[in-house]
């Protein structure tokens, strides 16, 4: 087998940079495209004319794939990683000595995958290497790291307006000068002055929503999506790439579609959109056209500026979802349809990224909806048969929360709409996976009184209890509180039903009653948590 140099990046009459290599699910080898398919725990090849399906290979849970000169190296979601202190690796690159740097989102870790080097990264979602740099998405940050050390050597928060936040930025582009540029979405989740009959998300309020793609590179910044019903309308960006003229392509997964922009004086002109199938998952430049891992579709999608998409299903063996399961899944991402949410503005995994959470806290107030300050929960965790869903115990039907919050925060009817379905997904996502367990860490645990609410396969006992002292802010005041949950408890910072613990550690020393204030052997306790 022929190993391709993917990563390397030859710029005619510009020396710098010498070696990009940016983390994607699709890569291109020996005239092939290589897919990673988490929903058959296999590696799809596929000839680059789109015409034939060339092989598949068995790899558990695959997330990313880089070509290296042994072959194809990918990382897994739900393994272990063999040098790093590590559960579940997604994005990767490679270095110029054909060294794989790794992302542990599970873990806040960035490291080589042979052990000899890591860094702690909050969240760390995309890598970009740019020669000796490494760029990585971390949050609402950028974070550059030395290549080889992997010691920091900048971190800045990406743009976006005062007063809002960021959902974790997951999507990175390097031009052909070397600068990266960062895709997110930017949201106004704060503002206590929103009247409760615009106070949803899904709606145009004056001509602005509340939610909106953003961009962060030096030629080409800010908002570039206009909810008018045009040919502007973009959700959940999933991916991005330049190509070799400037532009920038971005694939978007709520919007099912490619935005090509250019550049000009920091303004983003809309040269062409294109229509893809469900679940972008990630994208590539191969000659004048990019490629799109049309995830949920099981297909590879060519776009390109000379006519319209084209696409081909890959091999697929048995998946690990239900038919309801992933007919849901389609519905939980899908912005395109004005019974979810009518302007194309956001999907449920908009929220929950991946299924997951976006670690933000949010205020929420609507005309059905009293006024509240809540921590965004894990979907994976909407299981009625463990627990109440929300942290107050309002709803104990996934069913009914999944037409509530179409209705009340999405701005759509819910008509023609199979909550059961999207109850299903919720169901069958599994939770990140845990640290290997340590006898001691989980005697301490037990000897704590953990697992008395905390009970039984799903963590926890499905009751209210008063563990959370009482707020300044009221909107925040919540007792008692239900009972989460500890699956995957390590990933969900910030802790506490409105996110007021910075750390695991504070659940206890800081903001603690009940049952949580001050128990003994804490250091294991927390040890005892990561593997949960």
């Amino acid at each position: 087998m022929r190993a391709a140099l993917v990563a390397l990046v030859v710029l005619a009459g510009c020396p710098d940079p010498e070696w990009v290599s940016v983390s994607s699910t699709i890569v291109e080898d020996a005239g092939r495209f290589v897919v990673t398919s988490p929903d058959d725990d296999g590696l799809a090849f596929v000839d680059t004319d789109l015409r034939t399906n060339v092989a598949r290979q068995e790899r558990t849970a695959p997330s990313h794939v880089v070509v290296t000169r042994d072959g194809w190296f990918t990382t897994s979601r739900s393994e272990h990683a063999e040098g790093l202190p590590c559960s579940g690796t997604g994005a990767a690159v490679r270095t110029r000595d054909d060294r794989v740097v790794v992302a542990c989102p599970n873990d806040g870790l960035v490291g080589r995958w042979d052990g000899t080097a890591t860094a702690e990264v909050d969240r760390p979602a995309a890598l970009a290497l740019v020669d000796d740099v490494l760029h990585v998405a971390s949050g609402d940050r950028i974070v550059t790291l030395d290549a080889d050390t992997l010691e920091t050597l900048d971190a800045r928060a990406v743009d976006r307006p005062e007063g809002s936040s960021v959902s974790p930025v997951s999507v990175l582009a390097v031009d052909s000068g070397g600068a990266p540029a960062a895709v997110y979405t930017v949201v106004e989740n704060a503002d206590r002055t929103v009247p409760p009959e615009d106070g949803g998300y899904g709606s145009v309020v004056d001509g602005s929503p509340r939610i909106q793609p953003w961009i962060d590179h030096p030629r080409c910044g800010g908002p570039y999506a206009v909810f008018d019903g045009g040919d502007r309308v973009f959700s959940d960006p999933a991916a991005a790439v330049f190509d070799d003229d400037g532009r920038l392509w971005i694939a978007h997964r709520g919007t099912r579609n490619v935005a090509v922009l250019e550049c000009r004086a920091g303004d983003t002109i809309l040269v062409a959109n294109q229509a893809i199938g469900a679940g972008a998952r990630g994208m590539m430049m191969f000659g004048d056209a990019a490629y799109v891992d049309v995830g949920f579709d099981h297909a590879i999608a060519r776009v390109g500026l000379d006519g319209p998409p084209t696409s081909v299903r890959r091999a697929v063996a048995e998946e690990r979802w239900s038919a309801a399961a992933d007919r849901g899944r389609r519905v939980f991402f899908d912005a395109t349809d004005t019974h979810l949410t009518p302007s194309g503005i956001v999907s449920c995994g908009t929220c929950h990224p991946g299924g997951g959470e976006d670690g933000l806290t949010w205020f929420l107030h609507t005309v059905n909806v009293p006024r509240k300050l809540r921590r965004t929960p894990p979907a994976w965790g909407a299981d009625p048969a463990t627990k109440p869903l929300h942290w107050d115990g309002e709803f104990d039907d996934a069913e009914v929360l999944v037409g509530t919050t179409i209705r009340e925060l999405m701005g759509g009817d819910a008509l023609v709409i199979a909550p059961a379905d999207v109850a299903a997904f919720m169901r069958e996502l599994e939770p990140p996976p845990g640290r290997p367990v340590e006898p001691e860490a989980e005697a301490a645990y037990v000897a704590a009184g953990c697992p008395t609410c905390h009970a039984g396969d799903a963590l926890t006992d499905g009751l209210a209890h008063t563990v959370v002292p009482s707020s300044t802010d009221e909107d925040a005041d919540l007792d008692p509180v239900f009972t989460p949950s500890l699956r995957g408890v390590r990933t969900r910072g910030p802790w506490l039903h409105d996110g007021r613990a910075a750390t695991l550690r504070s659940v206890f020393e800081e903001h603690a009653a009940g049952a949580h204030a001050g128990p003994p052997d804490l250091e294991l306790v927390l040890r005892h948590l990561e593997s949960l």
